[in-house]
């Protein structure tokens, strides 16, 4: 997710498509079929800036916010946001949710048929994490 030029933030099919499904919080349908024109799922990642070219077709701009886990859990202003993985792997956080004195982290997997809502403990969440959201 990072270039050769210090912190340039790479977009891949699959953060493309988790930032596109996040735009729906704001009124702006984009399909799968117009994000795999522009970000082909065999093609490398792009920078971050042609990710923000494509969405301003769409009069929208993706921003890229630099977050601690407190601040993530505490903050629901930031809900829904796509989150990469440092494994390559990207979600779409839905919100926080406790249980006791556990946190849960609700996210869908962009490419799961079913978009069932799935949870991940917030300490297995910060393992992968990259202190990122867009």
């Amino acid at each position: 997710m990072f270039g050769k030029k210090e912190n340039e933030v790479l977009v891949d099919h699959r953060m493309a498509y988790c930032v596109c499904l996040t735009t729906r919080r704001h009124g702006v349908y984009i399909n799968r079929e117009e994000v795999e024109k522009k970000f082909h799922e065999d093609d490398p990642p792009k920078p971050f800036r042609e990710l923000n070219a494509f969405l301003a077709e769409k009069k929208l701009e993706a921003s890229l916010i630099n977050i601690s886990i407190d601040d993530f859990k505490d903050k629901n202003f930031v809900f829904p946001c796509a989150v990469p993985f440092k494994n390559g792997q990207s979600i779409i956080a839905l919100g926080v949710l406790q249980k006791g004195d556990e946190y849960f982290i609700k996210y869908l997997d962009p490419l799961d048929p079913q978009a069932r809502q799935q949870e991940v403990g917030l300490n297995e969440f910060e393992k992968l994490w990259k202190n990122i959201v867009f």
